[in-house]
């Protein structure tokens, strides 16, 4: 088998290493980490999907793809298959492509954007994608898809209110008894509905409604009206646009112009308060689903109320300008860490600090990559034509993989680097010879910027 030229430049790390570096060099790492991780899921794919093509794993002994996939990766047939779809799909997706390798699109968003975009209508998804969550996106494609829209929404509708499926595992016993007591829901509705149509989700929801809207009396055999139900949901409408949607722990869900009507005779009107008050606490923690308002958090425990503009600006102590966080959201956003605001249009955006490191393709991730216990590097300038080949090749890939250097520039700055040590008469190392071509290349994008 022909052996594949690999960087041997040290990028396994190892923990005692790993220690010594401060948060923002994690952090820096990381994400230089998750670029190559991209840039090489790309060419895995594309390799994949050209093997395919070619028909050559046969040659390989394998009877197909998916067996040729399972056998030496461990892929089920499903994984694969999506590998050569969104393959196929980022051969026409330019703008798609281009945003994966540079890791600005993480693949469980570009899995779902591939299902539905077009040369046409990209720059569109790669927009909607960049600003939401995955959960967001997925619902997003899965209602374009079964509404036959190109684009996606505008923001501010919430999530798509896409039925779900609920599955329950049952033995037949308790199914009998399940069945038995829908059926018998049924008729009482139907009782009520003079003999309309009754489906079994109707009379579920009907048992869950009295569970909630009522309370045992005397003996557990008898039941009695309570004066208020158990549990709240709460509705948001926009008064101009007519838009309105439900609030839930896994994001606003649109609704039905009718519910609103049908339930704004009952809605209590949100007030301002100059202080919180219990009653106030609790309007805007069930306003959040009692749990952390902040995207990806969503812990229940001890939460705060916190204004979001504050209140030494003017910030006003009312639903709309309160939110629940928890104790250590609450505190990143009072040390600065995390910043919590509302945007021209009215949305509510978090930013973090880590949002804030710039990563420029100058950086010198090879520092970080620096272990105490790392193996010295080997001297190119005393080593043979074939190892000193493959040493300059290491440095290239260094610039290209690490740095995010285009391969021609990284070729150019490498082979510039090694004349100027090499005219400077001194043994150096493969660190040294990364080094002086960074240093090269800015020096050379300065003046070409002069």
């Amino acid at each position: 088998v022909q052996e594949i030229p690999m960087c041997t430049t040290n990028t396994i790390v190892p923990p005692e290493g790993l220690l010594q570096l401060s948060a923002q060099d994690l952090h820096v790492l990381l994400l230089k980490l998750h670029r190559v991780h991209c840039a090489a899921r790309r060419t895995f794919m594309e390799a994949l999907l050209v093997l395919e093509e070619k028909r050559a794993y046969r040659e390989m002994g394998s009877s197909h793809i998916y067996e040729y996939s399972a056998r030496f990766f461990g892929y089920r047939r499903t994984a694969t298959a999506e590998l050569l779809r969104v393959g196929r799909a980022l051969r026409e997706l330019g703008e798609l492509a281009g945003a994966f390798d540079k890791g600005d699109l993480p693949y469980s968003k570009l899995q779902a954007v591939t299902r539905i975009a077009t040369k046409e209508t990209q720059a569109e998804w790669l927009q909607f994608a960049r600003a939401s969550s995955i959960k967001s996106v997925d619902l997003e494609v899965r209602d374009a898809l079964a509404k036959g829209r190109a684009l996606p929404r505008k923001a501010g509708g919430g999530l798509p209110n896409l039925p779900v499926r609920w599955i329950l595992e049952m033995t037949r016993e308790e199914q009998e008894l399940l069945r038995t007591a829908l059926a018998k829901a049924r008729r009482e509705l139907g009782e009520r509905l003079e003999g309309g149509p009754v489906s079994e989700k109707d009379a579920l929801l009907y048992l869950a409604r009295r569970m909630l809207e009522t309370d045992p009396e005397g003996t557990p055999r008898g039941r009695t009206e309570r004066d208020a139900s158990i549990y709240t949901l709460v509705y948001a409408s926009c008064p101009s646009c007519k838009r309105a949607h439900l609030k839930t722990p896994e994001g606003p869900v649109e609704v039905r112009p009718e519910v609103i009507s049908r339930l704004e005779g009952e809605a209590e009107p949100a007030g301002a308060s100059p202080q919180a008050s219990e009653a106030l606490r609790r309007k805007v923690l069930a306003a959040h689903g009692h749990r952390c308002a902040r995207p990806g958090c969503g812990r229940r425990l001890g939460l705060h109320c916190h204004h979001i503009r504050p209140r030494s600006e003017g910030g006003a102590t009312a639903p709309e300008n309160l939110l629940a966080l928890c104790p250590t959201c609450h505190s990143l956003v009072h040390q600065g860490l995390l910043d919590v605001f509302v945007d021209r249009s009215g949305e509510v955006r978090w930013r973090t600090k880590g949002e804030g490191v710039e990563v420029p393709w100058e950086t010198r991730l090879l520092d970080l990559l620096k272990a105490p216990a790392a193996p010295e590097s080997v001297q190119i300038l005393n080593a043979t034509d074939g190892e000193r080949a493959k040493h300059v090749e290491d440095a290239v890939l260094a610039l290209v993989e690490w740095c995010g250097m285009p391969r021609q520039a990284a070729v150019e700055a490498v082979g510039a680097a090694l004349e100027a040590l090499r005219q400077a008469g001194r043994a150096f190392t493969l660190d040294d010879l990364v080094n002086a071509a960074l240093s090269l290349a800015k020096e050379r994008k300065a003046r070409g910027a002069r």
